[in-house]
């Protein structure tokens, strides 16, 4: 996850500064892929043998669940210093025997109040639409902190608290908020519909649809499209871990400083998306992915042309820049309408295309009918041949699919192994027809590695009555249906009928 990425970047930073020969091993315990108690008994077998003969010094735990495991084996380096990171505070309900309560805890707790103050200052909202799920201890701790946060410092603002909804009940819910809302994101690991899903997926997802800016308060989610806020800092709670590493082995004592671990942070894009003004945010925010001035960066080349070229030269000059703006324009609006791997459509072009599909529909009374599929069980194959073979997968599937549709209808890459397709003037029996050419096709191919993918396809037609975005919630849906009753089907808007 990019949380833990930036954990160990800054880990590995902030140790340059002890100059002592030492070892660092780093262990990512992904609780998804080791749900039980059986499961981490395993674990720690493993961890006992792989580290046999080694002398562990410090083992640092940088989450609840890594401190809980930790705890709960006690033989696992029993000479070992434990440092537990925790960065939520327990609710009044917890047990009293929390796991970092026998070993040095470094509190590094979220401060939501300064999060939901900078949301105020930016973006005033009236209403507060909070993002969810508590499946576990941590994320009720984290939910509990939150809503004592927001009775102190947002009064009289109200907060709708969206808790373990569904994926795609949810999108759908926040492409309608009213105006002058703001939603703060307080991370998902799971799609409400038994598929695992990264923070950092659920947060892209998200963006793509709300209609109100995205607040929260981990940097390991700035690009998802989230619009940033006062913010927790993956890279500088490394830094820290590693401080606190240097100080038990230097026997010296660990001080804390208040705001160590945070930045204030936001995305230039969301800032333009939503017209913030730049000026209302806090004093030194960093702004991610402002694009380059080009005066700036070509400064040095234009002053030399111009000295040189005068007279009709100069005119020369305009006229060639004049070119390259607009060749460097059409590159630009190209790439921010293709998916970079694939070569497809991407979400934001296919959104474009799907409202002018529509808007065409209603004029014309032609059908449009939306095809969503999603390869079955990609997972498996990136967890079992990598993800470079994931990727070629996703690749090659792309290429094929292009030469079996028709060249009237528009083909996108959806997100992650989704695809969308827009069949135009086709109807609900001809559209069944087209998905079940392409879930053939592809049952029909054979990858490197002999690898092997399926397909599960929703199919619902637009109706001119409804907004455009049901018609895709009901593809959503029906592609849903598909993988319930079995995957590698097509499963046609629940007033058709299923075809295998």
């Amino acid at each position: 996850m990019p949380w833990t990425v930036l954990f160990s970047r800054g880990l590995h930073q902030g140790l340059v500064a002890f100059p002592d020969p030492y070892h660092l091993y780093e262990e990512f315990m992904d609780t998804s892929r080791f749900p039980g108690s059986a499961h981490q008994d395993q674990l720690a077998r493993f961890l006992s043998g792989k580290y046999a003969g080694k002398t562990i010094a410090i083992v640092v735990t940088e989450s609840d669940a890594a401190a809980a495991f930790f705890h709960s084996h006690p033989r696992l380096f029993p000479e070992a210093r434990h440092i537990a990171f925790q960065t939520v505070r327990d609710v009044p309900s917890s047990p009293s025997h929390n796991p970092a309560s026998q070993v040095e805890s470094v509190q590094i707790l979220t401060d939501f109040r300064g999060a939901i103050a900078d949301m105020i200052r930016v973006a005033d909202p009236r209403s507060v639409y909070v993002i969810a799920d508590t499946d576990d201890h941590s994320q009720e701790k984290r939910l509990w902190s939150f809503q004592q946060a927001m009775a102190e410092v947002g009064q009289g603002i109200e907060a709708h608290y969206l808790l373990d909804v569904p994926m795609t009940a949810l999108l759908s819910q926040l492409a309608t908020l009213p105006p002058e809302s703001a939603i703060f994101y307080l991370l998902m690991f799971d799609d409400g519909e038994g598929t695992p899903i990264t923070p950092f997926e659920a947060a892209r997802r998200i963006a793509e649809t709300a209609n109100a800016p995205i607040f929260s308060h981990w940097d390991s989610l700035m690009g998802s499209g989230i619009l940033g806020g006062y913010l927790l800092s993956g890279e500088r709670v490394g830094q820290i871990a590693a401080r606190a590493i240097i100080a038990q082995l230097d026997r010296q004592p660990f001080t804390l400083g208040e705001g160590d671990a945070f930045v204030s942070a936001y995305d230039w894009g969301p800032l333009q998306r939503w017209g913030l003004d730049p000026g209302r945010l806090p004093r030194q925010t960093q702004i991610h992915n402002r694009p380059p001035d080009l005066w700036l960066v070509f400064k040095r080349e234009i002053i030399i042309l111009g000295l040189v070229s005068v007279g009709l030269f100069i005119s020369l000059f305009l006229f060639q820049r004049n070119r390259l703006f607009k060749r460097m324009n059409a590159e630009l609006s190209r790439l921010s309408m293709t998916d970079a791997l694939t070569g497809l459509l991407n979400r934001r072009a296919i959104d474009t295309l799907l409202v002018q599909e529509c808007a065409r529909c209603q004029r014309t009374g032609h059908p449009l009918t939306v095809l969503i599929f999603d390869i079955d069980h990609f997972k498996r194959i990136n967890d079992q041949y990598g993800h470079p073979q994931g990727d070629q997968v996703l690749t090659r599937l792309a290429s094929t699919l292009q030469q079996v549709i028709r060249r009237t209808d528009h083909l996108a890459r959806w997100g992650g192994e989704e695809f969308i397709l827009l069949a135009v003037d086709s109807d609900l029996d001809q559209a069944a027809v087209i998905a079940e050419h392409i879930r053939a096709a592809v049952q029909a191919m054979v990858f490197a590695d002999q690898i092997r993918a399926t397909l599960s396809i929703g199919v619902a037609e637009y109706d001119p009555q409804e907004a455009v975005e049901h018609v895709c919630a009901r593809a959503d849906t029906a592609l849903y249906r598909a993988k319930r009753t079995g995957r590698n089907r097509v499963a046609i808007d629940p007033r058709g009928a299923d075809r295998q």
